[in-house]
């Protein structure tokens, strides 16, 4: 590959990881993470689901990553290692966090069903309902 052809592709990464910035600097300010959080933490923690490392808010910023860009369980796994505009929105830190894997999010993703909580969320946000593992093989 020449040299002009790989600083074409850095530059429009660029631009495509400025533009996810824009879009979830919206999302940032559109949504009270606190009070969604309040919501789901007695949940999130009685239920102990998952590696419980991954705080609540991270998981919902995850959910919300995944309805965003309509991802499966195992594509935002796969994304949050990538794409540091996703960790950084989702409150990861690859030095000092675990990201979840894919059956973490997807237990995540049973419990806020479990509890009524993903239809309010989607009703209140005007979001598609999410992607699973198994809706994404269909």
């Amino acid at each position: 590959m020449l040299r002009s052809e790989i600083l074409s592709i850095a530059i429009e990464n660029k631009n495509k990881n400025n533009f996810r910035f824009k879009q979830l600097q919206d999302l940032e300010k559109e949504i009270n993470w606190d009070d969604l959080v309040e919501a789901i933490l007695p949940h999130y923690v009685a239920t102990n689901i998952g590696r419980l490392l991954v705080t609540a808010e991270s998981m919902l910023r995850v959910y919300f990553l995944q309805h965003r860009y309509g991802m499966t369980p195992s594509g935002v796994e796969e994304a949050l290692f990538q794409v540091d505009v996703l960790r950084e929105f989702s409150l990861i830190d690859l030095d000092s966090d675990v990201i979840p894997n894919a059956s973490c999010i997807e237990d995540f993703n049973s419990l806020l069903v479990e509890k009524s909580l993903a239809s309010k969320i989607e009703m209140e946000f005007h979001i598609q309902p999410i992607i699973t593992e198994n809706s994404a093989e269909t």
